[in-house]
C-alpha cells in the first residue's frame, strides 16, 4: 500500500478512514466510534488488495436456535433433530426444515401479547453474542380418507348432467410448542372442480370455521360425461388476528 492511500473500516453505520502516512503505518482501531471489544480477528492482521477499499470487520456472531417440540426435523446438516443452532453476523434468513408426515407452517416467537408471530429473518444485534430461539409450528399432512363422485344424466338430453362429490379427510393437527395455545383457530376451504381438456368447471365451494372433516357438493351442468373430478382442501390457521400458516392437499378421481 502506498503513502497517502486510504483504507476505510466500516462498523455498522459508522465508517472511519485511515490514511497511510508512511511505511509500517499502525492504525488505531479504537478511533471507530462504537466499536465493541469482542472482535473476531483472523490472526490479528488485515489483508488488502486495493487502494481506497473497504474492509469488513468480522464480529462476534449471534446465534439462532431452531427448536421443534414433538416433531424431529432435518435442516442443513442436522438430521432428525429437535434442536439445532446456527451462527450469523448479518441479516439472517431463517431456513426451511422438513419432517416426514408434516407440513411446515413457519418459525415463531411470542409477541408482547403472548401471541405467536411468524419470523422469517433476524437482524444482527450489532454487539454480537445474542441468541434468538424460534419454535417450529407444523400441521400433520392432510389425508383424503374417502372420495365419492357421481355423474348422472338428469333428463333426456345426454349432456344435461348432475355432478356430485363427497369427501372426508383426516390430519391437519397442529404440532409444536405453541400448538395448544388459547386463541388458535382454523378455517377450512374445499374447492370442487371438473377438469376438461379445453376448460375446467367449478362445481362449488364449501368453507367454514373449524376443522371440517367432510364436505359435499353438487351441481347441474351442461357437459360431457365422465370428466375427472379435482378436489382440494386448505386449512388456514390463525391466532390473535394473525395468520399462522396454511396446509393444503389436492386429490383427483376420474371415470
Amino acid at each position: 500500500m502506498f503513502a497517502d492511500s486510504a483504507i476505510s473500516l466500516v462498523y455498522g453505520e459508522n465508517t472511519y478512514t485511515f490514511r497511510v502516512t508512511g511505511e509500517n503505518c499502525v492504525f488505531d482501531l479504537t478511533a471507530i466510534e462504537g466499536l465493541p471489544q469482542n472482535m473476531l480477528w483472523e490472526e490479528g492482521t488485515f489483508e488488502y488488495t486495493a487502494d481506497d477499499s473497504s474492509i469488513r470487520v468480522p464480529l462476534a456472531p449471534d446465534t439462532v436456535t431452531y427448536r421443534s417440540s414433538g416433531v424431529n426435523f432435518t435442516l442443513g446438516g442436522a438430521e432428525n433433530v429437535s434442536e439445532t443452532t446456527v451462527e450469523f453476523d448479518g441479516t439472517y434468513t431463517l431456513e426451511t426444515p422438513a419432517a416426514e408426515g408434516y407440513t411446515f407452517l413457519g418459525w415463531y416467537v411470542l409477541d408482547e401479547n403472548g401471541n405467536p408471530v411468524r419470523v422469517t429473518e433476524i437482524s444482527y444485534s450489532v454487539v454480537g453474542g445474542a441468541n434468538t430461539t424460534v419454535e417450529a409450528l407444523w400441521a400433520s399432512n392432510i389425508v383424503f380418507e374417502s372420495v365419492e363422485t357421481s355423474d348422472t344424466q338428469r333428463d333426456w338430453v345426454a349432456w344435461h348432467r348432475t355432478f356430485s362429490a363427497n369427501v372426508t379427510i383426516s390430519g391437519g393437527a397442529l404440532c409444536g410448542a405453541y400448538a395448544d395455545m388459547d386463541g388458535i383457530s382454523v378455517y377450512t376451504k374445499y374447492t370442487f372442480t371438473l377438469k376438461g381438456t379445453a376448460y375446467d368447471d367449478d362445481i362449488g365451494y364449501v368453507e367454514g370455521d373449524g376443522f371440517l372433516a367432510s364436505a359435499s357438493c353438487s351441481k347441474d351442468g351442461n357437459s360431457a360425461a365422465n370428466r375427472k373430478y379435482e378436489i382440494s382442501v386448505e386449512l388456514i390457521y390463525s391466532c390473535g388476528g394473525n395468520e399462522l400458516g396454511r396446509a393444503s392437499a389436492t386429490t383427483s378421481k376420474g371415470f
